[in-house]
């Protein structure tokens, strides 16, 4: 995809109303960080990227570490272990099911497969609204 920069912010605007409901765009950072990466996963990788830093964003605007490329993930000897990956994906899971159900915490829960009571214990593990 990086044959075609041109390509790659309004794909990003159709992932990101896709996804990103309540987010009000990116960082000017972001877009830059955007049209130079290599994006070896081509639109599918972009999709991707997308939909995770919506689901992760903690402000309305996405910015550049919202994007977790590869080039600023820790490498695995650098990670705390199996506990913090968990428990990162865990977290990650619940954003999902809660924005794909605008906050509706009993079908979110229906949707992991968990009980309500779970869901609520996990979010507060978590500091989720």
């Amino acid at each position: 995809m990086s044959a075609r920069p041109e390509d790659i912010l309004p794909l990003a605007e159709l992932f990101l109303e896709k996804y990103g409901h309540e987010l009000d765009g990116w960082s000017e950072e972001a877009a830059a960080h955007m049209l130079t990466y290599e994006w070896p996963g081509n639109v599918r990788e972009l999709e991707n990227t997308i939909e995770r830093a919506s689901v992760l964003a903690r402000g309305l605007i996405l910015e550049v570490a919202d994007l977790m490329l590869d080039d600023e993930q820790p490498a695995a000897s650098e990670t705390k272990g199996l506990r913090e990956f968990l428990d990162h994906a865990t977290e990650a899971h619940i954003r999902a099911a809660l924005a794909a159900t605008n906050g509706r915490r009993a079908e979110a829960a229906e949707r992991l497969g968990i009980d309500r009571v779970t869901l609520y214990r996990l979010m507060r593990k978590f500091s989720l609204p």
